[in-house]
């Protein structure tokens, strides 16, 4: 997603999206104006999944990995370096990203990341709202379709 959500267009009309994350990378009013078009620009009756970051993410201890994934001999994996809470709803963290060849670090990268967390059930309510009917699937994945 571009940094100003205004800048991402979608086709005249699509067939369905899937929303992995994006919703905490953004601000509220960034978070509505995603919602505004996808009920602008999606077909009735499509679905949207919409993955959330699981709220324990949020107290996970400083050193913790919190995601490990391996494609073909590389293994890609991401720690939490730093974590902070600067607003009622809004956290920063440091992450580092580490890829090895076997037992060898390959390359190592840190990242600052902004997240402004928002509980399950406020989420279908903005969602709700905006026309969409709702329903969660889990506790970090929900599912989402446009109701007119």
């Amino acid at each position: 997603m571009p940094i100003d959500v205004g800048k991402y267009s979608f086709r005249d009309k699509i067939s369905g999206v899937m929303c992995m994350g994006v919703l905490g990378h953004l601000k509220r009013d960034e978070q509505e104006k995603l919602l505004y078009k996808l009920d602008k620009n999606l077909n009735i009756n499509v679905p949207i999944l919409i993955e959330l970051l699981e709220p324990k993410f949020l107290v996970a201890p400083v050193g913790s990995r919190i995601s490990v994934a391996t494609q073909g001999r590389l293994r890609y994996e991401t720690y939490i370096t730093d974590i902070k809470q600067v607003g009622m709803d809004q956290w920063t963290w440091r992450l580092t990203y580490k890829v090895f060849c076997g037992k060898n670090i390959v390359s190592t990268v840190d990242s600052l990341m902004s997240w402004n967390y928002q509980s399950v059930e406020k989420i279908l309510n903005q969602l709700t709202k905006m026309h969409f009917r709702t329903a969660k699937l889990s506790e970090t994945l929900l599912l989402a379709i446009k109701a007119r």
